[in-house]
């Protein structure tokens, strides 16, 4: 997103060599100045970096005339001070960030009994579709959280993992989360990759599955029984799914079906809901594909 801001520079102005006016790092210019008279300076713009356009400019004798054409301004005749002041509209280009703040409170009487060397560790849930890893130890009569940052996200200010030490064994801290789009996209490719090979190994499966049972179908159709367990919300953000967005794999279920196809799929279904305390996983991802309970997730995995 793109926006207008009108912003005041203050600059001290060389009388008989060019200064760089630098107004961030992506707007800058030069002034050259032309003696015009005693005391008296007329000065033009050069070397202009980045998108803005000065309004006005003003010093201690008043308004300076600022011609856009030439981009010249003056005459000007300063009388004790050199400071010019601009006025510039700048065209700043705004990012979006999701932001999210944490608050991380660890006991004393978990941190005080642990012997040294020794380490636990749990996640922080942003959502369901976010999770990130921290780690304490102690050692040395020193207590160490580390925050895993694999995304390179911004916690508190840094991109990069987040790590204090104490030496009293109580940590109460506050977590801010600031995660800009392109990491966030960068999230989702991997967590499509993923997908797309484990649709691509399920569809094997299902094929071998069929020509044992010598049903006959279609690519087409073996390929969308493969994906229908691994379809995900259509919009794609940190926030959850609504229940708009996806239809439950348990509501499928209760829809009848008289194709040769469904039977399969359908009777690993329920098969794998009766397994669930066995099915291991890295990480559950419920409402990322679609499900409204964590055994129904589990159930699609198995399956």
């Amino acid at each position: 997103m793109k926006e207008n801001i009108l912003l005041t520079y203050s600059s001290r102005l060389d009388w008989y060599n060019n200064t760089i006016v630098e107004l961030n790092k992506d707007n800058e210019f030069t002034t050259e100045p032309k003696h015009v008279a005693p005391d008296t300076f007329e000065f033009r713009i050069l070397n202009v970096k980045g998108n803005f356009q000065i309004q006005t400019i003003k010093f201690d004798g008043g308004i300076a005339p600022f011609n856009k054409e030439t981009m010249t301004f003056g005459p000007m005749k300063f009388f004790y001070d050199r400071s010019v002041t601009f006025e510039i509209l700048i065209n700043f280009e705004f990012y979006k960030v999701e932001t999210f703040e944490y608050r991380l409170q660890i006991s004393p009487a978990r941190l005080l009994y642990l012997k040294e060397f020794d380490y636990f560790e749990e996640f922080i849930y942003l959502s369901n579709e976010l999770t990130f890893k921290y780690l304490v130890m102690r050692y040395l009569d020193t207590y160490q959280l580390v925050v895993k940052n694999p995304l390179k996200i911004r916690i508190n200010g840094k991109n990069e993992d987040f790590v204090i030490k104490t030496k009293e064994p109580d940590i109460n801290i506050f977590l801010s989360f600031i995660i800009e789009h392109e990491a966030l996209e960068k999230h989702w490719q991997i967590v499509d990759d993923y997908d797309i090979i484990e649709a691509s190994e399920r569809k094997n499966k299902i094929s071998e599955q069929l020509k044992k049972e010598e049903v006959t179908v279609t690519d087409t159709e073996i390929e969308n029984s493969a994906k229908c367990l691994l379809e995900k919300p259509k919009t794609k953000t940190i926030s959850v799914a609504t229940g708009d967005d996806s239809v439950s794999a348990d509501e499928k279920m209760e829809q009848k079906s008289t194709s040769k196809l469904d039977n399969l799929p359908n009777a690993l279904f329920y098969e794998a809901l009766s397994r669930n305390e066995n099915v291991k996983v890295r990480k559950l991802r419920t409402q990322l594909c679609g499900c409204k309970t964590d055994e129904e997730f589990l159930a699609k995995v198995y399956c």
